[in-house]
């Protein structure tokens, strides 16, 4: 299927929920399930995941809390951020931060010290481009690395 070919090789997993829908969130468990079968990981218990708690521009309507995402990911051995895609609020640092904690991990060759270094050239300006440095134009704030 196109999940499995999808899926396969990847060097980490990012499942993101809305702090406004808790059905989302009810969701992780089998999206993280759906993704573990479809990409046959080799060590699916230190395979780097990221939790993103997004639309956190809408806390008034808020519907899962910040402790609530925290605590999944703490018990799930996972990264927690919370963003706002609308906004752009911390979507390169939880990035960022997933691509460091997948470049540490025995299960990933793909990342390793020295990308993780040239994407933080580049996130300084140094790398001849400032691509990351621009504010977001609204819409979805999210970048490919």
């Amino acid at each position: 299927s196109l999940g499995n070919a999808f899926y396969r090789g990847a060097d980490a997993c990012v499942l993101v929920y809305d702090i406004t829908k808790k059905e989302t969130y009810d969701k992780i468990d089998e999206w993280k399930s759906n993704f573990l079968e479809q990409s046959a990981t080799e060590y699916p218990d230190k395979f780097p995941f990221l939790l993103l708690g997004n639309k956190t521009d809408l806390d008034e309507k808020r519907k899962v809390s910040h402790n609530q995402g925290d605590n999944y990911a703490k018990d799930n051995g996972m990264e927690f951020a919370e963003t706002s895609a609308l906004r752009g609020t911390n979507i390169e640092k939880s990035f960022m931060n997933i691509a460091e904690f997948a470049s540490e991990s025995d299960t990933v060759p793909f990342f390793t010290e020295d990308l993780v270094e040239r994407i933080q050239i580049e996130n300084d300006g140094g790398g001849g481009g400032n691509r990351y440095n621009q504010p977001p134009q609204g819409g979805c704030a999210c970048q490919l690395l």
